[in-house]
């Protein structure tokens, strides 16, 4: 398999998900993307489109504080959104990934981009703690 091949970004996508779903506090999906047509010839895009992660979910955020805002809250989970790119060879992000992940950002989430299942696990384990979300580069 060559490196930066669909074979192997298909694999490095299958791998990560494969590895994180394992882990209770994760959640994860393939974002297929594409265009579908209905028999009455109109035409219909799934996917969240352009710019959209590879791999779509959330990750669990334990709360640990006794209150929030006067409601018990100790013991509760907390949902993140969470994209990650996967990229093989040379390949780099494009500019509409670029502003999915400002956005995704913007709004509380976690979006990355990986080489790896460690890189992978790592921003899994980032996104979290509650860490803020890479900017790109």
């Amino acid at each position: 398999m060559t490196k930066g091949s669909s074979a192997a970004h298909k694999k490095l996508k299958n791998d990560i998900q494969v590895e994180l779903t394992q882990l209770d506090w994760c959640w994860l999906d393939a974002n297929e993307q594409g265009l579908a047509y209905h028999l009455h010839g109109s035409r219909v895009s799934y996917g969240v489109g352009k710019g959209g992660g590879d791999i779509l979910g959330m990750v669990t955020m334990d709360i640990v504080i006794d209150k929030l805002a006067g409601v018990p809250f100790n013991g509760k989970r907390l949902a993140r959104w969470f994209e990650i790119e996967c990229k093989t060879g040379k390949a780099v992000q494009t500019p509409k990934q670029k502003l999915r992940q400002e956005c995704v950002a913007r709004y509380g989430g976690y979006y990355c981009v990986v080489h790896s299942v460690g890189e992978a696990m790592v921003h899994a384990e980032a996104c979290r703690n509650g860490e803020p979300c890479p900017l790109p580069k």
